[in-house]
């Protein structure tokens, strides 16, 4: 005898859990072109993976604030990415580790302090 679970359950667990392929559609709507499973800033590291995440902060910098202007070092000391972002007079500093820009799945918490720096710096 097989057990199957209760038609209802199966819909709440695919609202609970939506496919990747449903994510990635989604993305790419909202004009992100990575893969849903793999978020990953950069794969690369040091001085290799700067101009990714330049770009990838310009991309995040501009749909937040157009004047606010991004620029990105690699720091070898700390093994840390400075990301400068300026608005007219003011600068403002912080670091991302390697681990943050190249672990999947944590370049939604990277864009979220991001943004919050921009709007801190706006204020």
């Amino acid at each position: 005898m097989r057990f199957a679970p209760p038609a209802s359950l199966d819909t709440r667990e695919k609202k609970k859990f939506p496919l990747p392929a449903q994510a990635s559609l989604l993305d790419s709507a909202r004009g992100k072109n990575y893969d849903a499973i793999n978020k990953v800033i950069t794969d690369k590291q040091g001085d290799e993976a700067t101009e990714e995440i330049e770009r990838w902060a310009s991309r995040v910098t501009s749909s937040a604030d157009p004047k606010a202007q991004t620029s990105v070092y690699y720091d070898a000391d700390s093994s840390t990415y400075v990301i400068r972002v300026a608005r007219g007079m003011r600068i403002l500093l912080f670091r991302l580790s390697e681990a943050q820009v190249r672990t999947p799945e944590r370049e939604a918490e990277c864009e979220k302090t991001l943004r919050r720096k921009i709007k801190d710096l706006s204020l």
